[in-house]
């Protein structure tokens, strides 16, 4: 299924950025493997019926933007890091002063309520200091991982979806999209398109819907457009298949002993199907698969993300980098080498979720190589253009929120749960 936006316009300018991004980038690269085949991102019937401005304008815009940003702006752009504290003070003020970040991620330790959530992302939305609107993102999945306040209804697990009707599916999607925007929250590292094939795995287990995967990836693609409905970024996960491991990569590096083929006829379908679905952003893991890359970390290598994910499979949207202060990363290099290796295999958005000083020094130390041109500052630019197309197309915004009612947003989600038509 192609994702279909509730905003169709919102569709239709992706897919023009998208388009022009591709067009940008080919003149700026020599690599000839790269094309527009797979463009636009974002899809939606009734788009074509509306009065859209013309590409031109589209391109205008971000080039525009783009030309206004200084080097330290646009590196970062690419950075999306973890804080400390439930309240905006003078610590986490000095935390996001100490490099323009382009995006947050919201955990646990971030939330105790509502209101103070709510306070939060205003706040932080407010106090940005880059010209760019902050992006604000979190892990909610439903059944065990969920970062939302506790006054919230849970939801099902991806595991109690996958045997529900897509239908359920896909109302669960959009409440979530709902209530995460209503608290200020852009993005949603969901949904997951991992093959729970492994019945040991210790990281993916329930969070996946589904051992088939074809099912696995049509209830992932329902919430996913239940989540564009709402507006809401949704990143699928994690590239190229978490499914099988007896590792947790949270504490180390699994290894994938899978041929190509295998990987072609399980893990991968899910991705395929994404990227034909036009999903916004992909997550791609911290694995070892030694079939595409027998030496770096799919997060880490450039033969998992550009040759495989961008070359092969034709993928053009956001690419983002599971967290790389997780132990499957730090058994084997600092943070700062993980995100330069990372941007220099391709990735746009290097997640940093912990440590204020880790994050700064991975920024320094990419911003230092664009400056010796280590990176090129066109590589940089095609990873920041690819950014402020996602957050116009979202209207990602500094405007603070009025304060989500909880009576009203449990009430959509109760909604949700009692979706369970065909």
């Amino acid at each position: 299924m192609t994702i279909h936006m509730k905003r169709s316009v919102n569709g239709a300018l992706f897919s023009l950025c998208c388009i022009l991004l591709l067009l940008i980038a080919a003149c700026g690269n020599d690599n000839p493997t790269r094309s527009a085949q797979n463009a636009p991102l974002i899809s939606s019937p009734s788009s074509e019926n509306r009065a859209m401005p013309s590409p031109a304008f589209f391109q205008s815009e971000i080039e525009k933007q783009l030309a206004e940003m200084t080097l330290e702006e646009k590196v970062g752009q690419v950075f999306m890091i973890g804080i400390d504290g439930t309240a905006y003070n003078v610590a986490m003020e000095k935390q996001l002063k100490s490099f323009p970040a382009g995006g947050v991620i919201l955990f646990s330790r971030n939330v105790t309520s509502v209101p103070q959530l709510a306070q939060l992302t205003n706040a932080l939305k407010e106090n940005s200091t880059s010209p760019v609107p902050l992006v604000i993102g979190t892990d909610e999945e439903g059944g065990p991982v969920s970062r939302l306040p506790d006054e919230i209804i849970d939801f099902p697990s991806a595991a109690e979806l996958g045997n529900s009707p897509l239908s359920k599916t896909t109302a669960i999607g959009e409440a979530t999209g709902q209530t995460l925007l209503q608290l200020g929250i852009d993005l949603d590292f969901a949904p997951i398109l991992d093959v729970n094939s492994n019945p040991t795995n210790p990281v993916i287990g329930d969070r996946s819907f589904q051992s088939n995967p074809t099912k696995a990836a049509e209830h992932a693609l329902a919430f996913a457009e239940g989540l564009e409905s709402a507006d809401v970024i949704s990143v699928g996960k994690h590239f190229p298949g978490h499914g099988d491991t007896s590792v947790d990569s949270h504490l180390q590096l699994p290894v994938v002993q899978k041929s190509m083929e295998q990987l072609s006829n399980l893990e991968l379908i899910p991705f395929k199907k994404a990227i034909q679905a036009k999903l916004p952003a992909l997550m791609v893991a911290h694995l070892l698969v030694p079939a595409i890359d027998e030496t770096y970390p799919s997060s880490l290598s450039y033969a998992t993300i550009q040759e495989l994910l961008r070359d092969e499979m034709g993928y053009e949207g956001v690419i983002v980098t599971d967290d790389l202060t997780m132990g499957a990363i730090q058994d084997n290099y600092s943070t700062k080498d993980a995100a330069l290796l990372a941007f220099k295999a391709g990735s746009d958005l290097l997640l940093i979720c912990h440590g204020e000083s880790t994050a700064e020094e991975s920024y320094k130390q990419l911003l230092q190589a664009v400056k010796k041109g280590e990176v090129t500052e066109e590589r940089l630019d095609e990873s920041v253009r690819r950014l402020l197309a996602l957050k116009q197309t979202y209207q990602v915004t500094k405007k603070a929120l009025p304060m989500p009612d909880v009576q009203q947003l449990n009430q959509i989600r109760t909604n949700a749960l009692k979706s369970d038509s065909q």
